[in-house]
């Protein structure tokens, strides 16, 4: 019997998470201490774009809470009850991360609003020693976070980070406003500077809501195009059709496919040799997982509309 060379993929359907627990701890922890300092010296120096920043902060610490279980159920096997694992909770998690900082985003800007016609005293030194201390601390953990995704791709990771990067902006902000007030007394600034944090915010929380999204109702991946992948499938010698064409992914990597195909002599071409020439092709466009069906219109009866 001739032996067919092909790599057949068997997913496991979980992930070794051991980096990304130790550094999500370690982000959590540091980022709720200068979260508290952050809020409170916003309170005392008030500045709202250090409050706004503060708020920010927070919904880091619950998208860090919310990652840390996510990563610990992804390092759970599979179940007879949950037989894709449950890589989809960090996809969850991502969702409704995107949607509170939307929410935290929308609250600031309204903030922005009221204190544009009721402005307060700013205490400088306060509000720049604080930013000042922001600025250093989203330096280490962005690097902290950084390092992890170098040992483990975790897509709450790199969110994470993603979100400390624009934190790290963030505080380079306070810091141009503070001087700029020292030195203008212009504290509409600080309003200003609120108001861009708040849009940074709140395209940061879009996207990421926007990509869990499509990911939880298992559109098409934008990595792929059907069109092209269809016709590269009928393409291939003996298919007639090709139909039930579904392509997802369960989290942000794996990309899965199933389809149904109909031939256009049973008797002349071999199943295995088409499925094998299928996953060939699917290879080339990163597609590891997928279900190939044979159909026979003679015995596999199917309904026309």
């Amino acid at each position: 019997m001739q032996k067919i060379d092909f790599y057949y993929h068997h997913d496991e359907h979980f992930k070794k998470q051991l980096k990304s627990k130790k550094t999500i701890w370690i982000s959590l922890i540091l980022t709720l201490i200068f979260a508290f300092l952050e809020l409170f010296g916003g309170i005392f120096s008030n500045s709202l774009s250090l409050v706004s920043d503060s708020f920010h902060m927070f919904s880091d610490v619950l998208a860090l809470g919310a990652s840390m279980v996510a990563i610990y159920f992804e390092t759970k096997k599979p179940t007879e009850k949950f037989t894709y694992g449950f890589l989809r909770l960090e996809v969850i998690v991502a969702f409704l991360n995107g949607i509170v900082l939307i929410l935290i985003a929308v609250g600031m800007i309204y903030e922005s609003v009221i204190r544009f016609f009721n402005p307060r005293e700013i205490d400088f030194g306060s509000m720049f020693f604080i930013a000042l201390i922001g600025l250093i601390f989203n330096i280490v953990i962005t690097w902290i976070l950084f390092s992890s995704t170098k040992k483990e791709n975790n897509i709450n990771i790199k969110s994470a980070m993603l979100h400390f990067l624009g934190d790290l902006l963030n505080s380079v902000g306070v810091i141009i406003s503070s001087i700029i007030i020292y030195f203008t007394d212009f504290i509409y600034i600080d309003i200003i500077m609120s108001v861009v944090i708040s849009v940074i915010i709140f395209i940061g929380g879009y996207r990421i809501a926007k990509e869990a999204f499509f990911i939880l109702m298992e559109a098409v991946p934008s990595e792929v195009s059907l069109e092209i992948l269809k016709n590269e499938i009928l393409s291939i010698d003996g298919i007639e059709n090709i139909h039930e064409l579904h392509v997802w992914k369960n989290d942000n990597e794996e990309i899965s496919l199933t389809a149904h195909i109909l031939l256009n002599n049973y008797e002349r071409y071999n199943n295995y040799r088409i499925v094998n020439e299928i996953k060939e092709k699917l290879l080339a466009h990163n597609i590891f997982h997928m279900t190939i069906q044979i159909e026979n219109t003679g015995i596999n009866i199917h309904h026309s509309e």
